[in-house]
């Protein structure tokens, strides 16, 4: 498979079904210090939370986090999540990413450059390979977390669905994220991007693992 979807809020694609293992990538500019965190909420067909994997658990069943980036500093992904479809449970049915604001006081106004991409797993645990999905989102965002898509079961396959919904907490094991997540309390709605929207610099570089997916002829 060698094409890359350009998402937009409320898009919705099914992954490969030869693809079985996947990162997603997530990136922000910021600043000064501010500490974003990346997470993985799995949830069971009645919307009950199975496991949460995020700073303070970095595995469990076919996720894996690679670890907290607490500046957004430096190129390409900030944080990275590996999803090995085969091994998560079939307890399981939808696994949410979400990035939370665990710095005190701050809202995604002062984030700039945010977007989620979604690559087949190359040549190492966290080396990503061709990007399946690019979904960019605006820095300027009035909460502090946001659920930004989520990998739902269907039968054998899997969906990816950009969501862009917005979301409290400090962290996605508090009420604030999670209550959003599990549908008891209404997203807070987001602004689409504007037409013509432009991605960061960040966002850019990070696009270049579609070339070395390429060369390192993995399957989709």
């Amino acid at each position: 498979m060698e094409k890359t979807y350009e998402m937009s809020k409320g898009d919705s694609l099914f992954l490969p079904d030869e693809c079985r293992s996947v990162l997603v990538g997530l990136g922000w500019t910021c600043a000064g210090s501010i500490d974003l965190d990346a997470s993985v909420i799995a949830l069971n067909t009645e919307k009950q939370e199975v496991y949460t994997v995020y700073f303070g658990n970095k595995s469990a069943p076919g996720v894996t986090h690679r670890g907290d980036n607490t500046t957004g500093d430096g190129d390409g992904d900030d944080e990275v999540i590996r999803i090995d479809l085969d091994k998560v449970p079939q307890a399981v049915a939808e696994l949410y990413v979400t990035v939370n604001i665990y710095s005190n006081n701050i809202t995604f106004h002062k984030v700039k450059d945010a977007y989620v991409r979604l690559c087949v797993a190359g040549a190492g645990k966290f080396n990503a390979g061709h990007e399946l999905a690019d979904y960019p989102l605006d820095g300027n965002l009035p909460c502090r977390g946001i659920v930004f898509c989520r990998l739902h079961r269907q039968g054998n396959r899997w969906s990816f669905d950009a969501l862009s919904w917005g979301c409290g907490g400090a962290s996605a094991k508090e009420v604030g994220c999670m209550n959003y997540v599990t549908g008891k309390t209404e997203p807070i709605p987001l602004e689409p991007l504007p037409p013509g929207y432009q991605k960061g610099n960040k966002a850019k570089r990070a696009q270049q693992a579609r070339i070395a997916g390429k060369q390192n002829g993995d399957p989709c």
